[in-house]
């Protein structure tokens, strides 16, 4: 389900164009999949930060690396949640994932 979006970018090098085709299949799942919309949604946000910040700036690799380790675990955490099928479970890593592009916004230190 959302590890699909992770195999996306590990296919395609994990630079600024594999986050932009993560970002528009993200999207495409979003619209797609309404029941998992707003997960979609908010991997397809944290997808076009990255992709927002390094055309301002390039990255290093470890900031990449840092970027990547974070949407894998989310997309973990999605995963899981939804896997589960407990509904509070998944409103807390929706709330947790949100809170997260909230407060970090497009900063990869």
């Amino acid at each position: 389900m959302f590890t699909e979006l992770v195999k996306t970018l590990e296919k395609n090098g994990k630079g600024i164009h594999a986050y932009r085709k993560c970002a528009d299949r993200a999207r495409e799942l979003a619209m797609s999949s309404p029941d998992l919309a707003v997960s979609y949604f908010l991997l397809a946000a944290m997808a076009e930060d990255f992709v927002e910040f390094n055309e301002r700036m390039a990255t290093t690799t470890i900031q990449s690396n840092a970027v990547f380790e974070r949407f894998a675990g989310n997309a973990a955490l999605l995963e899981d949640a939804f896997g589960d099928g407990d509904p509070g479970k998944m409103l807390t890593v929706l709330n947790r994932i949100a809170s997260e592009l909230a407060k970090r916004g497009a900063q990869f230190t």
